[in-house]
């Protein structure tokens, strides 16, 4: 048995869904010990088979592939562009280099996409895509969790993006939104602690019971 880390290179081919799981198969015990993955510009579809649980790397650009399988928790990059991917498993915690997005013009998958919240570990996430106008269809659906982990990233030093300007002012407006609800919610709840309230006030049945978890989650409606 190998027990030497190793990389799988099957690019470059007509390698189908069922090859590469037959593939990963006749490795036997040996497939623990892969930490790379190129299976860029096949014929891959459908949902990409159970990966190595000590994979690193996995670059599977350029197929057709609709669906992930869980990420092992040691990957540390990602290189899936040109798929029809629109929904993602959680990203592992450790992951640093992710890589989507379609530069096809005929295909609006990008469009439907959903992501996960980003991890904190990230040092580079791009999104290609062939028009502005995708980018801002495929932020619009992306979850509050999911612009704020972005939003947090741009902050960080020396992490790397291709957004543009016109891209970034997207993230910005809701950025500025979500200060501003914030702050309204604190003042607003502020009011409703009962040694704020004037005497009168604390004894109203109504105000003393309010359920401030409810009001709270209401605010956060209106991002």
């Amino acid at each position: 048995m190998n027990t030497t880390p190793y990389t799988l290179s099957l690019s470059d081919g007509d390698l189908s869904t069922d090859d590469f799981q037959s593939q990963l198969e006749t490795l036997g015990e040996d497939i623990a010990h892969i930490t790379k993955i190129y299976i860029s510009n096949n014929m891959l579809t459908g949902k990409l088979p159970p990966l190595p649980k000590h994979l690193e790397k996995l670059s599977c650009a350029n197929n057709r592939l609709t669906e992930l399988s869980d990420l092992p928790n040691t990957i540390r990059e990602i290189y899936i562009y040109n798929n029809r991917i629109t929904q993602f498993p959680p990203l592992p915690q450790n992951l640093e280099y992710f890589v989507l997005g379609n530069t096809k013009k005929d295909d609006e998958d990008i469009c439907r996409m959903t992501l996960p919240p980003l991890p904190a570990s990230l040092k580079m996430f791009h999104v290609h895509v062939h028009s502005t106008d995708v980018y801002y269809n495929m932020m619009e659906n992306q979850s509050d969790e999911t612009k704020k982990s972005i939003v947090r990233l741009l902050r960080k030093p020396g992490f790397r993006h291709d957004f543009t300007a016109e891209e970034m002012d997207t993230l910005i407006t809701f950025q500025k939104k979500h200060r501003k609800a914030y702050c309204f919610q604190n003042g607003f709840l502020s009011t409703l602690d009962e040694h704020r309230l004037c005497p009168e006030n604390r004894r109203n049945i109504y105000l003393y019971t309010m359920n401030i978890g409810l009001i709270r989650d209401l605010v956060f409606e209106w991002l």
